[in-house]
């Protein structure tokens, strides 16, 4: 008999069969404690391991790349070491209370996609925890059907990876949110799903017919002949709409009065730039690049930034793409970084001041761009400045300890700010950069480019 059960309103509407993912049960919390040295030899061990996997799959997959750094993370090591000293606790003890503790430094933070994180943080101390264990890797998606609906507790990197999503209609979670790694890979492969579906796991068995419906939040099971074929008419409908734009998105954009005008995309990472520019984007006009330093518990380092932006820019090619140095602070907060509290931090200590302030932060950041220009018609941003001094500061290369411009296939700068700015142009740019006007951070307003 059909009944339907409600979620999070998430991602697009799909039909097929389910197939519910068990999970294995883990004996790592009642391992025993053995010697406290030898404990942590166990698990630098593992950690060595899990890094030469996470490394692998970096390659194909920008999150393992997070993933990656997370593993790296000496807080993370220093947590499990601390236990296993301190409290005589074996490796996988110590380990999955220290993932807790980070995982409550996320869900602590005021930002919901840092407190989607913590699915990262999670997927990471599994994998360590399965090599500590001894446990085997498997596949449970393998030989899945065309049209299969995954339904789980929850779905980790480390488990999409594995997907065929050729074969993947759609996917369900009893727990999750709308900025949980479920939402967003839903929505980069361009399927359904629908997370926060509680009493799914006891409530749908594998071979179900089910109906997602991620536009209204609801799961449909066992749906009746006439709800099935109303399901059909509309994916029907949304596959021809979907034909429609797809056959125009490389045309020009042109107003009816004939005006060419340039769609330059929004971006975070290296999928949605490929998104962007399958849509028809022009180039990307922002590139966030905080979300490359929100993926972890620490810091990107230079190899990963120029891994990300080197990807970027070789996928635009002659496009314009625009990269926004960290705009951290105000409602972007770093579980890592310790910010003042302060009457209006919107328009404190965030974005250029946070980089000036840190030199070492932001001279990372720099060469990794500097780096990746070469492969692409790469444009960098500042955010926030608020003063002529400010820009200078951020664009001197001799100060940043950097190649100048020049030899760095001299990138466009441009600067971004809150409110009004009033700077003549010819005495901020005698060399040739461009200026920003726009309040393009806070409400992707246009940008416009001057040139001197």
């Amino acid at each position: 008999m059909m009944f339907t059960i409600r979620g999070i309103p998430t991602a697009g509407i799909a039909v097929g069969t389910a197939f519910v993912l068990q999970r294995r049960a883990s004996a790592a919390a009642t391992a025993a404690a053995g010697d406290p040295v030898a404990e942590a030899g166990r698990f630098h061990a593992a950690l060595e391991r899990a890094k030469a996997e996470l490394s692998a799959l970096a390659e194909g997959e920008a999150v393992f790349a997070a993933h990656l750094e997370m593993a790296g993370d000496p807080m993370l090591a220093g947590l499990v070491e601390g236990r296993i000293a301190e409290k005589h606790l074996s490796a996988e003890q110590a380990l999955g209370e220290a993932c807790e503790e980070v995982c409550g430094m996320f869900a602590a933070l005021d930002d919901d996609y840092l407190r989607g994180r913590t699915d990262d943080v999670r997927d990471v101390c599994a994998r360590i925890g399965r090599i500590l264990s001894g446990e085997t890797a498997h596949d449970p998606f393998a030989g899945l059907a065309p049209g299969t609906i995954v339904v789980a507790d929850e779905l980790a990197p480390s488990d999409t990876a594995q997907m065929d999503f050729s074969r993947v209609a759609g996917l369900v979670t009893a727990h999750g949110s709308v900025t949980s790694h479920v939402a967003i890979i839903a929505r980069n492969k361009g399927i359904a799903a629908l997370v926060g579906v509680a009493g799914c796991m006891r409530q749908v068995r594998t071979g179900d017919r089910l109906i997602i419906d991620g536009e209204r939040g609801e799961l449909i099971v066992d749906p009746d002949p006439a709800t099935g074929r109303k399901y059909a008419a509309r994916l029907e409908s949304l596959r021809q709409d979907a034909f429609r734009c797809a056959a125009d998105a490389q045309a020009p954009a042109v107003t009816p009065a004939g005006r060419r005008i340039t769609v330059l995309g929004n971006a975070a990472n290296v999928d949605e730039v490929r998104r962007a520019l399958d849509a028809g984007a022009e180039g990307i006009g922002l590139f966030r690049s905080e979300f490359l330093y929100m993926q972890g518990p620490a810091l990107p380092d230079e190899e990963t930034q120029f891994a990300a932006y080197r990807a970027a820019a070789e996928l635009c090619g002659a496009r314009p793409l625009t990269v926004r140095t960290l705009d951290i602070g105000g409602d972007k907060a770093l579980p890592y970084m310790h910010f003042e509290p302060e009457e209006n931090p919107f328009l404190g200590w965030r974005a250029i001041r946070v980089s000036l302030a840190m030199p070492e932060l932001f001279r990372t950041q720099l060469r990794a761009l500097l780096r990746a220009s070469a492969f692409g018609n790469v444009r960098v941003m500042f955010p926030m400045i608020a003063s002529v001094g400010e820009f200078r500061a951020a664009d001197d290369p001799h100060e940043r300890r950097l190649p100048s411009p020049i030899e760095a296939e001299n990138p466009h700068v441009l600067t971004g700010t809150e409110g009004y700015v009033h700077i003549i142009e010819h005495n901020l740019f005698p060399s040739g950069e461009g200026i920003g006007l726009g309040n393009v951070m806070q409400r992707n307003h246009c940008s416009a480019l001057l040139r001197a």
